[in-house]
């Protein structure tokens, strides 16, 4: 069939290159001769193609093309299941809210995902509200392999002429109980310490102190009330001595952000003893409760600690 479909083009191409030019006789009868062998060679071409066994060729080949139609859908859909899987495994491994967050493995003082070079760790405090930049330390170091050093200052500058302790580590009143938070040591100022990281004299992101990625994203407004177990470290200086008791359950209205809301009990508890120069203080969340799908505490503790734990992780945000 190949060699009937070659001599085919060959004298069509032929007729094409004569089909404007003056024929001879002898070229007429040339064309007419292959006019009646292309009529034939149709002929045998079409009762080759008419036979039994051709038609049964024929049928197999659809057949196996229908096949290979349906087996190229069937890959194309699991395709599209593997992605939903991977995005799926992605989304519950690194949820979008905790993807600006890296965290040290275990004790170690190193983050294997780093990618900023040699930055500088910064210690800074703050003015009552305004935000100011009180006092500013330089306390180590990241390196360009992520690893890094740092030592705290056993004293920083703490705001005398702002409110006195008694401003801060106050329990939530919900209407039906008082503040009940009791202090010693009233006359003492304290001050909260950030740890910052600076490239070129400029801000490049903050370190924290906690178990998980998610706590430390829980010390945000959109986390405050969040039952993720674990706990976080705060840093606070103090210029002198003062302790913090309380122990406060309120109702607290939540959701599961869809269509459960209603009110649960939620304790907050101090148990501060602090003294002039660096305090680290332990939020730990106890206990959870469940609004549909949505952790809250059950109860938030704050106590201090005279060193950090060994289980205590680093965390990197660069927000």
């Amino acid at each position: 069939m190949k060699t009937l479909k070659k001599n085919t083009l060959v004298v069509l191409l032929l007729m094409a290159t004569l089909g404007n030019a003056q024929l001879s006789p002898e070229q007429e009868k040339q064309v007419e001769e292959a006019e009646k062998m292309i009529a034939k060679a149709q002929k045998i071409q079409d009762s080759l193609m008419n036979t039994p066994e051709m038609n049964q060729l024929m049928e197999q080949i659809r057949g196996m093309e229908a096949e290979y139609e349906k087996e190229r859908q069937e890959r194309k859909q699991q395709a599209k299941k593997n992605q939903k899987l991977e995005t799926a495994k992605t989304n519950v491994n690194e949820p979008a809210h905790l993807r600006h967050l890296i965290i040290t493995s275990g004790g170690s003082k190193k983050f294997n995902d780093w990618s900023l070079g040699q930055v500088a760790i910064i210690l800074t405090t703050h003015k009552y509200k305004r935000g100011d930049v009180f006092d500013k330390r330089t306390i180590g170091q990241i390196n360009v392999d992520g690893g890094f050093t740092i030592t705290f200052p056993e004293s920083m500058k703490v705001q005398t002429d702002g409110p006195p302790i008694t401003n801060y580590f106050n329990t939530t009143s919900d209407g039906t109980n008082d503040n009940k938070t009791q202090y010693t040591g009233t006359d003492t100022h304290v001050c909260k310490a950030s740890i910052r990281i600076e490239g070129s004299n400029e801000h490049m992101g903050s370190l924290y102190l906690a178990t998980s990625r998610q706590l430390v994203w829980n010390d945000s407004p959109a986390g405050w009330n969040r039952g993720d177990t674990g706990y976080r470290i705060s840093l606070w200086y103090a210029n002198g001595r003062a302790t913090v008791k309380a122990n406060t359950t309120r109702m607290v209205p939540v959701t599961d952000h869809a269509e459960i809301a209603k009110k649960i009990p939620m304790t907050e508890v101090y148990d501060l003893t602090l003294k002039p120069g660096l305090n680290f203080i332990k939020v730990e969340i106890i206990g959870t409760q469940y609004v549909g799908d949505v952790p809250y505490y059950k109860t938030i503790k704050y106590t201090t600690i005279e060193q950090l734990p060994t289980d205590v992780k680093w965390v990197y945000s660069k927000y």
